[in-house]
């Protein structure tokens, strides 16, 4: 697979800012494993005008991105023929993942 490259992506929800490890188990004529330590960027920021309410009432900006996917990309190194995935994720808060793909192209 000489002059071939990849990236990798994770489509993702998550409130926080959490981290996740994607493993890709390479196989074929090079075995190997490569690591991806991926940042989940979280969709919940802070509130404008510096407090939880706008003008004494129930209602304030919020947060107008919460519960949308968000996709990050990362390189994984090597090539392979054929591989697997595994994802370890250790943190407390509640994630989602949608898709963890990944997209080829070549040289040639």
């Amino acid at each position: 697979m000489v002059g071939n490259s990849w990236v990798g992506y994770v489509t993702y929800r998550s409130g926080t800012d959490e981290t996740i490890k994607v493993k890709l188990l390479l196989a074929g004529s090079e075995p190997s494993d490569d690591e991806s330590t991926i940042t989940l960027k979280g969709t919940l920021g802070t509130q404008f005008w510096g407090g939880d309410q706008y003008w004494g009432g129930d209602v304030f900006f919020g947060v107008p991105f919460e519960g949308r996917f968000r996709r990050e990309d990362f390189d994984p190194a090597g090539s392979s023929e054929e591989f697997q995935i595994e994802v370890e994720y250790e943190g407390k808060r509640q994630i989602e993942i949608n898709e963890i793909g990944i997209r080829f192209s070549s040289a040639g």
